[in-house]
C-alpha cells in the first residue's frame, strides 16, 4: 500500500465503516438473518423503554 492509499482510507474512514457494517449484516444474514433481528428489535425496545423511564424521572 502506497501513502496516498493510506490518506485515502483516513479520509473515507465513514465510508470504511459504513461498509465494514453492510459485510457484517450480510455474514449475519447467511449465519441467521431471525435472530440478528430480534436481538435488533429487543435492544430498541430497550432504548425505548430507557427513555421512557428517563423522561418519567425528569418530569418529577
Amino acid at each position: 500500500m502506497s501513502e496516498e492509499e493510506d490518506c485515502v482510507l483516513l479520509d473515507d474512514d465513514k465510508n470504511y465503516k459504513s461498509i465494514t457494517t453492510v459485510v457484517y449484516v450480510n455474514i449475519l444474514a447467511k449465519i441467521d438473518f431471525e435472530v440478528h433481528i430480534s436481538l435488533q428489535m429487543k435492544s430498541i425496545f430497550y432504548w425505548i423503554n430507557f427513555y421512557q423511564k428517563l423522561v418519567t424521572i425528569l418530569l418529577l
